[in-house]
């Protein structure tokens, strides 16, 4: 869902879980989000596009960027 929600793939949000500000720790390897926090980093990145993920990032997930 959170995948879905920033338009991105599920590999991409498992590899990055720990550089977003809305994941929340968890016992074992669960990963958790907070769904205000998604919702606030959605406003806060988006700039009127539905997909969240920066030109920076996309080039950063594919090895263009270190």
């Amino acid at each position: 869902e959170t995948a879905q929600r920033l338009n991105v793939s599920k590999d991409y949000v498992y590899d990055h879980a720990k550089d977003f500000p809305f994941t929340v720790p968890s016992m074992g390897r669960k990963l958790c989000f907070s769904e205000r926090g998604i919702e606030a980093y959605i406003r806060a990145n988006s700039n009127g596009s539905r997909n969240v993920v920066t030109a920076r990032q996309q080039k950063r997930k594919i090895g263009l960027v270190g």
